[in-house]
């Protein structure tokens, strides 16, 4: 009976002490993790609807893009149907500007060779750079004819022509023109922000709140340590108690 006792009470150590372990692995992964900015204002931005998990994601994205055309320290994550800014910076007049840019609306639209619009921003889901060129994803199925020159006009100006040369109901694919393959790359990359600006849903700042947080390895970690070294010394004393 005293063994099983023993052994019972090794195991229920043991088991504590991997908790333990555990809790403090989490805490050097806390301490190590990019936390953005100590102290600033939070803006939480809303997203126009038709809401859809491409829509929140390219949002996301232009988000940052105009955050960090600024240079300030931020971080920018999407929470459920909303997009959270947190700036390092907390002058009235900076947050307000930053807060303009990010509700900046651009009108995109996608001309024909004959010069009609063939497609206009709102309709585009998203973009990427993808074999050769950049891949277009719709948010309806449109009739985007192949073989077709299109050119891309960013609020009245030119920002780039580029060919079908592969088309979907609901994407199509164009080759971006360059004097070389690296040029053609270069500018489809340069390509994809201008159609993501016109793309991107209204997005609207609701809310600015002051934050402040830890920041470093030991004060986000600590914490996690104490708790890994408390469950270790109720697993020693578990183990090793005589009755």
């Amino acid at each position: 009976m005293a063994d099983d006792q023993r052994d019972l009470r090794i195991l229920i150590a043991l088991l504590v002490g991997v908790f333990a372990i555990g809790i403090a692995i989490f805490g050097v992964v806390r301490g190590t993790s990019a936390t953005g900015p100590g102290s600033g204002v939070r803006l939480q931005i809303e997203i126009a609807p038709p809401l859809d998990p491409r829509a929140v994601v390219l949002a996301t994205r232009v988000v940052k893009e105009r955050c960090d055309e600024k240079g300030l320290d931020t971080r920018v994550v999407s929470g459920g149907d909303r997009v959270i800014a947190e700036l390092g910076e907390d002058d009235p007049v900076l947050v307000d500007h930053v807060a303009s840019v990010i509700e900046r609306r651009a009108s995109l639209e996608v001309r024909g060779p004959d010069g009609m619009v063939v497609l206009a921003g709102d309709r585009i889901a998203g973009a990427e750079v993808a074999s050769g060129g950049v891949k277009i994803g719709l948010r309806a199925p449109a009739a985007i004819p192949s073989g077709a020159q299109l050119t891309f006009v960013l609020d009245g100006k030119e920002r780039g022509r580029a060919t079908v040369d592969h088309a979907a109901p609901t994407d199509f694919h164009v080759r971006t023109e360059g004097a070389s393959e690296d040029a053609a790359l270069r500018a489809a990359a340069e390509l994809v922000p201008v159609i993501e600006a016109g793309a991107v849903p209204a997005l609207r700042v609701t809310e600015r709140t002051p934050f402040t947080r830890a920041t470093g390895f030991f004060p986000r970690a600590w914490p996690f340590f104490a708790a890994g070294a408390v469950l270790l010394l109720v697993a020693a004393f578990v183990a090793f108690r005589r009755r």
